[in-house]
Protein backbone atom coordinates (compact mmCIF):
# COMPACT_ATOMS: atom_id res chain seq x y z
CA UNK A 1 0.00 0.00 0.00
CA UNK A 2 2.60 2.39 0.69
CA UNK A 3 3.46 2.19 -3.09
CA UNK A 4 0.67 3.74 -3.97
CA UNK A 5 1.40 6.71 -2.36
CA UNK A 6 4.70 6.89 -4.03
CA UNK A 7 3.16 6.22 -7.59
CA UNK A 8 -0.21 8.88 -7.03
CA UNK A 9 2.53 11.59 -6.04
CA UNK A 10 4.73 10.39 -9.68
CA UNK A 11 1.18 10.38 -11.35
CA UNK A 12 0.20 13.73 -9.76
CA UNK A 13 3.45 15.06 -11.65
CA UNK A 14 3.23 13.64 -14.77
CA UNK A 15 -0.64 14.27 -15.00
CA UNK A 16 0.03 17.69 -14.54
CA UNK A 17 3.18 18.34 -16.71
CA UNK A 18 1.28 20.59 -19.12
CA UNK A 19 3.50 22.37 -21.03
CA UNK A 20 1.36 24.38 -22.93
CA UNK A 21 -0.80 26.13 -19.93
CA UNK A 22 1.53 29.29 -20.09
CA UNK A 23 0.48 29.45 -23.38
CA UNK A 24 -3.16 27.40 -24.14
CA UNK A 25 -4.76 31.10 -25.25
CA UNK A 26 -2.42 32.09 -27.60
CA UNK A 27 -2.23 28.13 -29.04
CA UNK A 28 -5.65 28.77 -29.60
CA UNK A 29 -5.35 32.07 -31.30
CA UNK A 30 -2.00 30.75 -33.62
CA UNK A 31 -2.83 27.17 -34.37
CA UNK A 32 -6.53 26.69 -34.41
CA UNK A 33 -7.53 30.72 -34.99
CA UNK A 34 -9.68 31.08 -32.15
CA UNK A 35 -10.02 35.02 -30.35
CA UNK A 36 -10.05 34.64 -26.67
CA UNK A 37 -14.07 34.62 -26.55
CA UNK A 38 -14.28 31.46 -29.12
CA UNK A 39 -11.52 29.96 -26.87
CA UNK A 40 -13.55 30.69 -23.40
CA UNK A 41 -16.35 28.76 -25.75
CA UNK A 42 -14.59 25.94 -25.96
CA UNK A 43 -13.81 25.96 -22.04
CA UNK A 44 -17.19 26.15 -21.63
CA UNK A 45 -18.09 23.05 -23.60
CA UNK A 46 -14.95 21.39 -21.72
CA UNK A 47 -16.95 22.42 -18.50
CA UNK A 48 -20.58 21.23 -19.76
CA UNK A 49 -18.63 17.81 -20.60
CA UNK A 50 -17.67 17.36 -16.92
CA UNK A 51 -21.08 18.42 -15.43
CA UNK A 52 -22.52 15.46 -17.93
CA UNK A 53 -19.51 13.12 -16.49
CA UNK A 54 -18.11 13.97 -13.56
CA UNK A 55 -20.75 12.08 -11.28
CA UNK A 56 -21.80 8.89 -13.20
CA UNK A 57 -17.57 8.72 -13.78
CA UNK A 58 -17.57 9.04 -9.42
CA UNK A 59 -20.06 6.70 -9.27
CA UNK A 60 -18.54 4.47 -11.84
CA UNK A 61 -15.30 4.75 -10.08
CA UNK A 62 -17.00 3.95 -6.28
CA UNK A 63 -18.47 0.51 -7.93
CA UNK A 64 -15.85 -0.53 -10.58
CA UNK A 65 -11.93 -0.29 -9.54
CA UNK A 66 -10.29 2.92 -8.78
CA UNK A 67 -7.25 1.61 -10.74
CA UNK A 68 -9.35 1.59 -13.52
CA UNK A 69 -11.13 4.44 -13.83
CA UNK A 70 -7.66 6.28 -13.51
CA UNK A 71 -5.84 4.38 -16.86
CA UNK A 72 -9.54 5.12 -18.61
CA UNK A 73 -8.64 8.66 -17.81
CA UNK A 74 -4.97 8.58 -18.94
CA UNK A 75 -6.12 7.00 -22.01
CA UNK A 76 -8.72 9.68 -23.01
CA UNK A 77 -6.26 12.29 -22.26
CA UNK A 78 -4.18 11.04 -24.89
CA UNK A 79 -6.60 11.08 -27.38
CA UNK A 80 -7.85 14.41 -26.34
CA UNK A 81 -4.51 16.27 -26.61
CA UNK A 82 -3.63 14.42 -30.30
CA UNK A 83 -7.42 15.61 -30.96
CA UNK A 84 -6.12 19.36 -30.31
CA UNK A 85 -2.61 19.10 -32.14
CA UNK A 86 -4.99 18.36 -35.38
CA UNK A 87 -7.95 20.94 -34.47
CA UNK A 88 -7.73 23.38 -37.46
CA UNK A 89 -11.47 24.70 -36.40
CA UNK A 90 -13.84 25.68 -33.70
CA UNK A 91 -15.70 22.78 -34.25
CA UNK A 92 -12.47 20.21 -33.62
CA UNK A 93 -11.32 22.43 -30.90
CA UNK A 94 -14.91 21.68 -29.62
CA UNK A 95 -14.39 18.01 -29.73
CA UNK A 96 -10.71 18.07 -28.62
CA UNK A 97 -12.08 19.98 -25.16
CA UNK A 98 -15.23 17.34 -24.63
CA UNK A 99 -12.73 14.63 -24.39
CA UNK A 100 -10.57 15.89 -22.60
CA UNK A 101 -13.32 16.79 -19.96
CA UNK A 102 -14.29 12.94 -19.83
CA UNK A 103 -10.60 12.40 -19.30
CA UNK A 104 -10.88 14.69 -16.65
CA UNK A 105 -13.74 13.72 -14.82
CA UNK A 106 -12.88 10.08 -14.91
CA UNK A 107 -10.00 11.14 -13.03
CA UNK A 108 -11.27 13.86 -10.38
CA UNK A 109 -12.13 12.81 -7.13
CA UNK A 110 -11.14 9.12 -7.64
CA UNK A 111 -7.55 9.79 -7.38
CA UNK A 112 -8.14 11.25 -4.02
CA UNK A 113 -10.55 8.81 -2.91
CA UNK A 114 -7.47 6.15 -4.30
CA UNK A 115 -5.19 8.20 -1.66
CA UNK A 116 -8.01 7.56 1.26
CA UNK A 117 -8.65 4.38 1.16
CA UNK A 118 -5.11 3.28 0.83
CA UNK A 119 -3.91 5.47 3.84
CA UNK A 120 -7.38 3.81 5.73
CA UNK A 121 -5.96 0.54 4.45
CA UNK A 122 -2.61 1.36 6.58
CA UNK A 123 -4.49 3.00 9.55
CA UNK A 124 -3.50 6.25 8.90
CA UNK A 125 -6.46 8.04 7.42
CA UNK A 126 -5.93 11.44 9.61
CA UNK A 127 -2.82 11.51 7.13
CA UNK A 128 -4.67 12.65 4.61
CA UNK A 129 -4.69 16.43 4.39
CA UNK A 130 -1.48 16.39 4.78
CA UNK A 131 -0.28 13.90 2.38
CA UNK A 132 -3.03 15.15 -0.47
CA UNK A 133 -1.54 18.99 0.33
CA UNK A 134 1.57 17.68 -0.21
CA UNK A 135 0.52 15.53 -3.24
CA UNK A 136 -0.95 18.69 -4.88
CA UNK A 137 1.82 20.80 -3.94
CA UNK A 138 3.73 18.32 -6.32
CA UNK A 139 1.62 18.81 -9.05
CA UNK A 140 1.59 22.18 -8.69
CA UNK A 141 5.28 22.43 -9.16
CA UNK A 142 4.82 20.31 -12.02
CA UNK A 143 2.47 22.54 -13.97
CA UNK A 144 5.20 25.06 -12.42
CA UNK A 145 8.07 23.72 -14.18
CA UNK A 146 6.59 22.56 -17.44
CA UNK A 147 5.02 26.13 -17.59
CA UNK A 148 8.50 27.54 -17.04
CA UNK A 149 9.66 25.39 -20.16
CA UNK A 150 6.71 25.91 -22.40
CA UNK A 151 6.89 29.17 -22.45
CA UNK A 152 10.07 29.19 -24.01
CA UNK A 153 9.46 25.37 -26.03
CA UNK A 154 6.43 27.67 -27.92
CA UNK A 155 8.74 30.01 -29.65
CA UNK A 156 10.61 27.78 -31.05
CA UNK A 157 7.81 25.24 -32.15
CA UNK A 158 4.03 25.67 -31.08
CA UNK A 159 2.69 21.70 -31.33
CA UNK A 160 6.28 20.23 -29.37
CA UNK A 161 4.04 21.83 -25.93
CA UNK A 162 1.25 19.71 -26.57
CA UNK A 163 3.35 16.70 -27.99
CA UNK A 164 5.11 17.02 -24.36
CA UNK A 165 1.79 16.41 -22.73
CA UNK A 166 1.19 13.80 -24.90
CA UNK A 167 4.54 12.41 -23.70
CA UNK A 168 3.88 12.89 -19.95
CA UNK A 169 0.34 11.62 -20.13
CA UNK A 170 1.50 8.41 -21.31
CA UNK A 171 4.22 8.06 -17.90
CA UNK A 172 0.86 8.51 -15.83
CA UNK A 173 -0.49 5.97 -17.73
CA UNK A 174 2.45 3.68 -16.96
CA UNK A 175 2.56 4.81 -13.01
CA UNK A 176 -1.48 3.91 -12.96
CA UNK A 177 -1.22 0.34 -14.21
CA UNK A 178 1.75 -0.33 -11.37
CA UNK A 179 -1.07 0.85 -8.54
CA UNK A 180 -2.79 -1.80 -5.80
CA UNK A 181 -6.38 -1.51 -5.94
CA UNK A 182 -7.06 -0.73 -1.96
CA UNK A 183 -9.88 -2.83 -0.16
CA UNK A 184 -12.82 -1.30 0.59
CA UNK A 185 -14.65 -0.86 4.01
CA UNK A 186 -17.60 -0.57 3.38
CA UNK A 187 -19.74 -2.71 0.50
CA UNK A 188 -19.67 -0.83 -2.84
CA UNK A 189 -23.17 -0.02 -3.50
CA UNK A 190 -25.15 -3.00 -6.05
CA UNK A 191 -28.17 -1.31 -7.26
CA UNK A 192 -28.47 0.73 -10.32
CA UNK A 193 -25.37 3.37 -10.41
CA UNK A 194 -27.59 5.80 -11.51
CA UNK A 195 -30.08 6.21 -8.44
CA UNK A 196 -27.49 5.95 -6.12
CA UNK A 197 -25.48 8.89 -8.11
CA UNK A 198 -29.13 10.70 -7.42
CA UNK A 199 -29.20 9.68 -3.77
CA UNK A 200 -25.82 10.66 -3.21
CA UNK A 201 -25.85 14.41 -4.61
CA UNK A 202 -29.58 14.41 -2.56
CA UNK A 203 -26.85 13.61 0.47
CA UNK A 204 -24.43 16.18 -0.08
CA UNK A 205 -26.40 18.84 -1.08
CA UNK A 206 -29.72 18.78 1.27
CA UNK A 207 -29.09 16.51 4.04
CA UNK A 208 -25.47 16.82 5.67
CA UNK A 209 -25.38 20.52 6.00
CA UNK A 210 -21.94 21.06 6.64
CA UNK A 211 -20.64 18.77 3.13
CA UNK A 212 -23.28 20.73 1.25
CA UNK A 213 -21.85 24.34 2.51
CA UNK A 214 -18.85 23.70 1.79
CA UNK A 215 -19.19 21.80 -1.85
CA UNK A 216 -21.40 25.17 -2.82
CA UNK A 217 -19.12 27.46 -1.11
CA UNK A 218 -15.62 26.10 -3.16
CA UNK A 219 -17.79 25.66 -6.27
CA UNK A 220 -18.21 29.25 -6.55
CA UNK A 221 -14.73 30.12 -5.67
CA UNK A 222 -13.07 27.51 -7.46
CA UNK A 223 -14.82 28.45 -11.13
CA UNK A 224 -14.05 32.34 -10.51
CA UNK A 225 -9.76 31.39 -9.62
CA UNK A 226 -10.39 29.34 -12.90
CA UNK A 227 -11.44 32.36 -14.70
CA UNK A 228 -8.53 34.58 -12.79
CA UNK A 229 -5.92 32.02 -14.42
CA UNK A 230 -7.60 32.60 -18.03
CA UNK A 231 -7.20 36.11 -17.78
CA UNK A 232 -4.01 35.95 -16.93
CA UNK A 233 -2.47 35.67 -20.62
CA UNK A 234 -4.95 38.23 -22.30
CA UNK A 235 -3.64 40.75 -19.37
CA UNK A 236 -0.22 39.99 -20.45
CA UNK A 237 -0.65 40.79 -23.49
CA UNK A 238 -2.28 43.92 -22.38
CA UNK A 239 0.81 45.30 -20.97
CA UNK A 240 2.74 43.85 -24.38
CA UNK A 241 4.42 41.62 -22.19
CA UNK A 242 6.62 39.05 -24.44
CA UNK A 243 5.44 35.80 -24.78
CA UNK A 244 8.30 34.12 -23.97
CA UNK A 245 8.14 35.60 -20.34
CA UNK A 246 4.65 33.70 -19.75
CA UNK A 247 6.10 30.93 -18.94
CA UNK A 248 7.91 32.81 -16.01
CA UNK A 249 4.99 34.34 -14.54
CA UNK A 250 2.95 30.77 -14.44
CA UNK A 251 5.73 29.13 -12.90
CA UNK A 252 6.20 31.81 -10.12
CA UNK A 253 2.43 31.78 -10.32
CA UNK A 254 2.15 27.82 -9.50
CA UNK A 255 5.29 27.45 -7.61
CA UNK A 256 2.91 29.47 -5.04
CA UNK A 257 0.13 27.49 -5.21
CA UNK A 258 2.34 24.62 -4.61
CA UNK A 259 3.71 25.98 -1.37
CA UNK A 260 0.38 27.04 -0.38
CA UNK A 261 -1.19 23.62 -0.89
CA UNK A 262 1.76 22.16 0.79
CA UNK A 263 1.44 24.90 4.04
CA UNK A 264 -2.67 24.51 3.88
CA UNK A 265 -2.92 22.38 6.48
CA UNK A 266 -0.87 24.23 9.17
CA UNK A 267 -3.70 26.70 9.32
CA UNK A 268 -6.24 23.78 10.28
CA UNK A 269 -5.10 25.27 14.00
CA UNK A 270 -6.07 28.60 13.98
CA UNK A 271 -8.94 28.96 11.41
CA UNK A 272 -11.98 26.48 10.55
CA UNK A 273 -12.92 25.93 6.65
CA UNK A 274 -15.52 28.69 6.59
CA UNK A 275 -13.35 30.94 7.85
CA UNK A 276 -10.48 29.81 5.06
CA UNK A 277 -12.92 30.12 2.42
CA UNK A 278 -13.82 33.86 3.55
CA UNK A 279 -10.25 34.96 3.29
CA UNK A 280 -9.97 33.42 0.36
CA UNK A 281 -13.13 35.01 -1.31
CA UNK A 282 -11.71 38.35 -0.31
CA UNK A 283 -8.78 37.81 -1.75
CA UNK A 284 -9.94 37.06 -5.27
CA UNK A 285 -12.11 39.93 -5.25
CA UNK A 286 -9.33 42.50 -4.14
CA UNK A 287 -7.47 41.17 -6.61
CA UNK A 288 -10.15 41.34 -9.64
CA UNK A 289 -10.57 44.74 -8.42
CA UNK A 290 -7.11 45.95 -8.17
CA UNK A 291 -6.35 44.45 -11.65
CA UNK A 292 -9.29 45.93 -13.17
CA UNK A 293 -8.96 49.34 -12.06
CA UNK A 294 -5.44 50.20 -13.02
CA UNK A 295 -3.96 48.18 -15.71
CA UNK A 296 -0.23 47.50 -14.66
CA UNK A 297 2.43 45.57 -13.33
CA UNK A 298 0.90 45.00 -9.67
CA UNK A 299 -2.04 43.34 -12.09
CA UNK A 300 1.07 40.41 -12.98
CA UNK A 301 1.50 39.96 -8.91
CA UNK A 302 -2.30 39.82 -7.97
CA UNK A 303 -3.37 37.89 -10.71
CA UNK A 304 -0.98 34.74 -9.49
CA UNK A 305 -2.04 35.23 -6.03
CA UNK A 306 -6.27 35.54 -7.14
CA UNK A 307 -5.89 32.26 -9.53
CA UNK A 308 -3.42 29.42 -8.86
CA UNK A 309 -2.43 30.16 -5.33
CA UNK A 310 -5.73 30.65 -3.92
CA UNK A 311 -6.86 27.56 -5.35
CA UNK A 312 -3.22 25.88 -4.06
CA UNK A 313 -4.39 27.53 -0.11
CA UNK A 314 -8.05 26.27 -0.26
CA UNK A 315 -8.05 22.99 -1.98
CA UNK A 316 -6.78 20.63 0.98
CA UNK A 317 -8.61 22.42 3.24
CA UNK A 318 -12.36 21.36 0.85
CA UNK A 319 -11.19 17.71 -0.11
CA UNK A 320 -10.22 17.04 3.63
CA UNK A 321 -13.10 18.30 5.06
CA UNK A 322 -15.36 16.65 2.75
CA UNK A 323 -13.33 13.55 2.98
CA UNK A 324 -14.07 13.82 7.07
CA UNK A 325 -17.90 13.59 6.49
CA UNK A 326 -18.91 10.67 3.99
CA UNK A 327 -18.33 6.91 4.05
CA UNK A 328 -15.77 5.15 1.32
CA UNK A 329 -18.54 3.54 -0.38
CA UNK A 330 -19.98 6.98 -1.12
CA UNK A 331 -16.71 9.05 -1.11
CA UNK A 332 -15.62 9.64 -5.16
CA UNK A 333 -19.17 10.24 -5.99
CA UNK A 334 -19.15 13.03 -3.25
CA UNK A 335 -16.10 14.71 -4.12
CA UNK A 336 -17.33 14.67 -7.95
CA UNK A 337 -20.03 16.20 -6.99
CA UNK A 338 -17.96 18.97 -5.67
CA UNK A 339 -16.22 19.00 -8.61
CA UNK A 340 -19.18 18.78 -10.90
CA UNK A 341 -20.37 22.29 -9.25
CA UNK A 342 -17.45 23.93 -10.03
CA UNK A 343 -18.12 23.20 -13.61
CA UNK A 344 -21.50 23.87 -13.85
CA UNK A 345 -20.70 27.27 -12.19
CA UNK A 346 -18.14 27.90 -15.04
CA UNK A 347 -19.97 27.17 -17.68
CA UNK A 348 -22.48 30.63 -17.39
CA UNK A 349 -19.82 32.63 -16.00
CA UNK A 350 -17.33 31.71 -18.37
CA UNK A 351 -19.96 33.31 -21.07
CA UNK A 352 -20.66 36.21 -19.59
CA UNK A 353 -16.81 37.00 -19.15
CA UNK A 354 -15.74 36.28 -22.63
CA UNK A 355 -18.81 38.75 -23.46
CA UNK A 356 -17.54 41.39 -21.26
CA UNK A 357 -14.27 41.13 -22.81
CA UNK A 358 -15.50 41.40 -26.49
CA UNK A 359 -17.12 44.55 -25.29
CA UNK A 360 -14.70 46.38 -22.57
CA UNK A 361 -11.22 44.09 -22.76
CA UNK A 362 -9.71 42.57 -20.01
CA UNK A 363 -10.41 45.16 -17.56
CA UNK A 364 -13.96 44.92 -17.84
CA UNK A 365 -13.74 41.32 -17.32
CA UNK A 366 -11.84 41.48 -14.77
CA UNK A 367 -14.39 44.15 -13.39
CA UNK A 368 -17.53 42.12 -14.20
CA UNK A 369 -15.70 39.04 -12.40
CA UNK A 370 -15.23 40.91 -8.87
CA UNK A 371 -18.77 42.03 -9.48
CA UNK A 372 -20.18 38.62 -9.63
CA UNK A 373 -18.10 37.13 -6.53
CA UNK A 374 -19.22 40.03 -4.51
CA UNK A 375 -23.19 39.15 -4.92
CA UNK A 376 -22.33 35.76 -5.09
CA UNK A 377 -20.30 36.14 -1.64
CA UNK A 378 -22.87 38.06 -0.20
CA UNK A 379 -26.05 35.48 -1.20
CA UNK A 380 -24.09 32.69 -0.02
CA UNK A 381 -22.96 34.36 3.85
CA UNK A 382 -27.00 34.96 3.86
CA UNK A 383 -27.58 31.43 2.70
CA UNK A 384 -25.39 29.82 5.41
CA UNK A 385 -26.35 31.86 8.18
CA UNK A 386 -29.51 31.27 7.80
CA UNK A 387 -28.83 27.39 7.31
CA UNK A 388 -26.75 27.48 10.78
CA UNK A 389 -29.19 29.33 12.16
CA UNK A 390 -31.91 26.68 11.47
CA UNK A 391 -29.63 22.83 11.37
CA UNK A 392 -27.88 24.39 14.57
CA UNK A 393 -24.44 24.34 12.54
CA UNK A 394 -22.00 26.74 13.46
CA UNK A 395 -18.91 25.99 11.86
CA UNK A 396 -17.80 23.90 8.26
Amino acid sequence: MERNIRLLAMQFVMRNALFFVPVFVLYFRDEIGLSFQQFLITEAAFALTIVLFEVPSGCLSDVWQRKYTLLASDSLWIVGMLLLLAADSLALALAAQCVLGVAFSLSSGTNLALLYDTLLAMGRQDEFSRTQGRLAGYAFYSVGTSSLLGGFIYAFNHDLTVWLCVGSACLSWFCTSLMIEPPRHKTAVQQNPFVDMIRTMNYALRENIDVGLIIVFSAALFCATKLIMMSQQPYYVALAIPEGAFGVFYAVSFGLAGLASHLSHRTETWCSNFQALLIAWALAVSACLASALFLGPHGVALLMLGGAFIYGAASPRVHGAINKRVASDRRATILSTQSLLVQLSFVPLSLVVGQSFGAFGIQGALLGLAIWLIFAGAGLMLWARRRAGRHGTAEL
